[in-house]
């Protein structure tokens, strides 16, 4: 990119210019490569976008519920322990297929299926009895 420039010719003999326009160069194609094009999502018109909202916005009352559950769960997430906490997160909220977890903790494909069984357990339980009760013993 900089040897390809009409003045590059005249760059050499300003080395402090040719030294700014690099780093500038440098630095913007080091910001772009960072960029992730590939998850980019093609623009749409305004009227695309308004067609694929459900035709019912959740009222106050339905947000606010799922809000709720939404900080019950986390609260219930803090319960367990690390690693189960971890099979939960990358299973369930990350996607992974279960061998990679396996591969990511160093056990075996079972024992990630045995423990995600018994937090998702513990994780029902916990928001069964927090949803029954949730300002802990009133």
């Amino acid at each position: 990119m900089f040897i390809t420039r009409p003045d590059a010719a005249t760059l050499v003999a300003k080395p402090v210019e040719a030294r700014k326009l690099l780093v500038a160069l440098t630095r913007n194609m080091a910001r772009n490569l960072r960029r992730v094009h590939a998850f980019s999502k093609p623009h749409v018109s305004d009227s695309v976008v308004l067609d694929a909202l459900p035709a019912e916005v959740a009222g106050l009352d339905e947000t606010l519920q799922a809000a709720e559950q939404h900080v019950r769960l986390a609260g219930c997430m803090l319960t367990l322990a690390e690693i189960p906490r971890t099979v939960v997160t990358l299973r369930m909220l990350d996607d992974l297929p279960g061998e990679d977890v396996a591969r990511i903790l160093g056990v075996s494909p079972g024992h990630v299926a045995v423990m995600l069984h018994r937090a998702k357990s513990r994780l029902l339980t916990c928001m069964t009895t927090c949803g029954t009760d949730p300002a802990g013993g009133d």
